[in-house]
């Protein structure tokens, strides 16, 4: 779950005028949250013998209360999801009004998800291939940040063509990265795939990097 946050950071601080505002809305609004929440959770599935939500909040005696906060929580929850659809949407198609990708996105997945249950039956697995996805994305979102330190021309990102197409933003060492993080990801399973893809994503990325240069 806190790894499918590592893309969504940067779109729910697209608003803050600076590095500090957005480190601290993230910080505050879901690492601060989540320690507090899943403690909370963990406690409550313990209580009921259960983890199925309807059973924790009978166990604890949370009668329409309960209910009334089961209903906020999956609505807010899918706020998150149908605001970064929309956002995607509107990338692919920038044409797209806000209002339009938006109810595009949410009418689609309820429909989904009336339709049959299937989609909530493999939630996990469908994780696991997210996990395999995003992880060594992170990593290497890392390693360029935190040990290469290389600026990024954010300006360019938005011109036609910009620096992050294939050609000339053509990134061989954040793709190389990316896929032995990712395979790792799936291998490792059996013993957490998280930690293990992290650090092949970060290892692989700085090796390559570093072989240009010497090649240079």
């Amino acid at each position: 779950y806190q790894v499918s946050w590592i893309l969504m950071f940067a779109d729910y601080s697209r608003y803050t005028v600076s590095r500090r505002q957005a480190g601290t809305a993230v910080f505050l609004g879901l690492w601060l949250t989540s320690l507090w929440l899943m403690p909370v959770g963990l406690a409550a599935a313990r209580a009921a013998g259960s983890s199925d939500p309807g059973a924790m909040l009978q166990a604890l005696g949370l009668g329409a209360s309960g209910a009334v906060l089961m209903a906020a929580a999956t609505l807010t929850t899918n706020f998150v999801n149908i605001y970064m659809s929309s956002l995607a949407i509107r990338s692919l198609a920038p044409r797209t009004g806000g209002q339009a990708a938006v109810w595009t996105t949410g009418l689609l997945g309820a429909a989904l998800g009336l339709y049959s249950g299937v989609w909530l039956d493999r939630y996990a697995s469908f994780m696991v291939v997210l996990g395999g996805l995003l992880v060594p994305v992170g990593g290497v979102l890392a390693a360029r940040f935190f040990l290469v330190r290389e600026a990024v021309d954010v300006p360019s990102l938005y011109e036609r063509p910009g620096g992050g197409r294939f050609g000339k933003g053509f990134d061989a060492a954040g793709l190389a990265g990316w896929a032995a993080g990712g395979t790792t990801y799936y291998l490792a399973t059996s013993i957490g795939g998280t930690l293990p893809s992290l650090l092949v994503a970060v290892g692989v990325y700085l090796a390559i990097r570093r072989l240009r240069r010497v090649r240079a």
